[in-house]
C-alpha cells in the first residue's frame, strides 16, 4: 500500500476487507496505481471480478464458477462432478483447449488464484466469493444443482469408508468418515434441498451422543466464517431461521442439549448464550422426534425426556426403551450395551422409576456380561429398592471384574452395615481406603460400624478423619441414629461442636 501511495487508513481497511490482504490482488492493485488506473472498491470486489474474470470464454468461466463451489477438490473428485454435470445437466465445461480440465484450472502461471493445500486445490478465497456469486446470480437453479452433485459425490465416498451398514460407532469413530461427512453437509445446506434441514438435524444428534460434534460443528463454522449466517447469499431463508436457532447447540452441545437440568447462569455467564437462545435451540433441535428414525429419534427422545414435564419423562424413555432393540448391533456391545446404561438405565433411576432402571441394566449385561458399570449401578438400584442381598451380589460382580473400584467396596459396606453384619462392612470400607485413603464416605460409614459394634474408640477416630477430610460429615454425624450410644460421649460432643 505504501508503494501505491495508499495511507489512509479507513481505505486501506476497505482494501483488506475486499482482498482479504492477498498478495495476488495486492499487486495488481499497486500495478494498476502505478500505471494511473486507482481500483474503485465502493461498490465492493466488482473492480477484482473483472480482473479474475478478463479474458474467459463462457465454457472457462462455468469451469472456474464449478470449482469455486468446492472448499476443495481433487483431480479424482472434481472429474467425477464434472462427468455427473455433463451427464444429468448436459453442462459441457472442457472449452480449456488442448489441457485436461484439471490441469488447465491448476496452471499456476495461468490460475494464480488457484492454490494447492495439504495435497488439495482451492480457489483463494477473494476468487471463490467473487465466482460463487457469479455463478448464483447468472444461474441460481445451477448453483444449488453444483451444490448438490458435490454433497453426494461426498456422501458416496464416505459410504465407501464406512458403509451404512457397518454400524453407527464404526462410522462415527472414523476420523476418515467423520470429514467426508462434514463436507457432505456443508455443500447439503447449500444446495438447499428440502431435506437438510432433517439431515443436518440428525447427524447433530448422533454426532452428540457420540462426542464427535465437530462433525457439524466444522461446515457451520465454515459457513460462519465466509459471510456470517444471518448474511450469507448462498442460504434459503428458512434454512438460515434454522441454522440461527440451532447454532448454540452446535457450538455447545453437551451444555445446552444433554446436561441435565440445564445450568442457565454458567451458560449465560460463560458461553454468552441467554435462556431464550438456549430454549429456542432445544426446541429446535429436538421437535417432531417421529420425523426422525434410528439413534437421532433414540438420541432426541432421550434428551426429551430431560427438557419436559416431570409427568412426560417417563414416557419419552420408554419410547426410546422400544427404539433400542432395533438399534442394537452385536458386535459393538460396547455401544449397544451404552443405550441401556448410560441412556435409558441411568435415566430411569434418576426418574424415579428404579425397576425399569434395573431393567435397563440387565439388558445392559445381557449383551456385555463384564460390563462393571452395570453391575455397580444395577447394586445402586437395588439398594434404593432394599432389596440388600441383591445389592451385595451386583457389587461383587462389578468388583470381580474391576477389583479397584472404590465406590462399589464402599456401597458393599454400607449394604452389609444394613444387615448388621458390620465386621464384613468394615472389611469393605478397609478395601475402599486401600484404594483411596481420603475416601470419607468410606471413613464416615467405617466409623459407624465401629459405633455400632460397641467399639466406639476406633468410631470416634474414623469419625475424626471424616470431619477432618469432609466437614459435612459434622452434619451428618448430629442426626445419624447409628451414633446414638455415642450422644452422651464427651469427644463425640466436642467433635461436632468444632468448627
Amino acid at each position: 500500500m505504501q508503494e501505491s501511495g495508499i495511507q489512509d487508513d479507513a481505505e486501506i481497511e476497505q482494501i483488506y476487507g475486499v482482498t482479504k490482504g492477498l498478495p495476488y490482488y495486492l499487486n495488481w492493485i499497486r500495478r494498476e496505481v502505478q500505471a494511473g488506473k486507482k481500483p474503485d472498491f465502493s461498490r465492493g470486489n466488482d473492480d477484482i471480478a473483472k480482473l479474475l474474470l478478463q479474458g474467459l470464454n463462457a465454457g472457462q468461466r462455468r469451469l472456474i464458477e464449478v470449482a469455486a463451489c468446492f472448499r476443495q477438490f481433487k483431480r479424482k473428485n472434481l472429474e467425477r462432478v464434472l462427468a455427473q454435470l455433463r451427464d444429468a445437466e448436459g453442462l459441457e465445461l472442457a472449452a480449456v483447449g488442448e489441457k485436461a480440465v484439471f490441469d488447465w484450472l491448476t496452471d499456476r502461471e495461468a490460475m494464480q488464484f488457484v492454490e494447492k493445500r495439504d495435497g488439495h486445490h482451492r480457489l483463494d478465497d477473494v476468487a471463490r466469493d467473487v465466482f460463487r456469486l457469479s455463478l448464483f446470480e447468472a444461474d441460481e437453479a445451477l448453483f444449488r444443482v453444483v451444490q448438490g452433485v458435490i454433497a453426494a459425490d461426498y456422501l458416496a465416498q464416505s459410504q465407501q469408508v464406512e458403509p451404512e451398514d457397518a454400524g453407527y460407532r464404526a462410522r462415527y469413530e472414523n476420523v476418515d468418515w467423520r470429514r467426508l461427512r462434514a463436507a457432505y453437509l456443508y455443500h447439503l445446506l447449500l444446495s438447499g434441498e428440502k431435506s437438510a434441514e432433517l439431515v443436518f438435524r440428525s447427524h447433530l444428534l448422533e454426532a452428540q451422543h457420540f462426542r464427535v460434534d465437530a462433525l457439524v460443528r466444522d461446515p457451520l463454522k465454515d459457513l460462519v466464517g465466509e459471510f456470517g449466517l444471518e448474511q450469507h447469499p448462498f442460504l434459503r431463508d428458512k434454512l438460515r431461521r434454522f441454522l440461527v436457532k440451532v447454532q448454540p447447540a452446535v457450538e455447545q452441545g453437551w451444555a445446552v442439549l444433554e446436561k441435565f437440568p440445564i445450568d442457565y447462569a454458567y451458560n449465560e455467564e460463560k458461553l454468552k448464550l441467554s435462556k431464550n437462545q438456549i430454549d429456542l435451540a432445544v426446541q429446535t433441535c429436538l421437535e417432531k422426534p417421529e420425523a426422525l428414525a434410528g439413534l437421532a429419534r433414540f438420541v432426541a427422545l432421550i434428551y426429551q425426556s430431560g427438557r419436559c414435564l416431570e409427568s412426560r419423562r417417563l414416557g419419552y424413555l420408554r419410547q426410546a426403551e422400544v427404539l433400542a432393540a432395533g438399534l442394537v448391533e452385536p458386535e459393538e456391545d460396547e455401544f449397544s450395551s451404552g443405550l441401556y446404561l448410560w441412556s435409558l438405565g441411568n435415566r430411569f433411576f434418576e426418574y424415579g422409576s428404579k425397576e425399569e432402571a434395573i431393567a435397563s441394566f440387565d439388558q445392559a449385561l445381557g449383551i456385555k456380561p463384564d460390563y462393571h458399570e452395570a453391575w455397580y449401578n444395577r447394586g445402586v438400584s437395588l439398594a434404593n429398592l432394599g432389596r440388600t442381598e441383591e445389592a451385595i451380589a451386583s457389587y461383587d460382580q462389578a468388583l470381580g471384574i474391576k477389583p479397584d473400584k472404590h465406590e462399589a467396596w464402599t456401597n458393599r459396606g454400607v449394604a452389609l452395615g444394613n444387615l448388621g453384619r458390620h465386621e464384613e462392612a468394615i472389611a469393605s470400607y478397609d478395601q475402599a481406603l486401600g484404594i483411596k485413603p481420603d475416601d470419607s464416605s468410606a471413613l464416615y460409614n467405617k466409623a459407624c460400624a465401629y459405633a455400632l459394634s460397641s467399639q466406639p474408640d476406633l468410631a470416634l477416630t474414623h469419625l475424626h478423619q471424616a470431619i477432618q477430610l469432609n466437614p459435612e460429615n459434622r452434619t451428618l454425624a448430629q442426626t445419624d441414629s447409628d451414633f446414638d450410644s455415642l450422644r452422651g460421649n464427651e469427644q463425640f460432643q466436642t467433635l461436632l461442636q468444632s468448627s
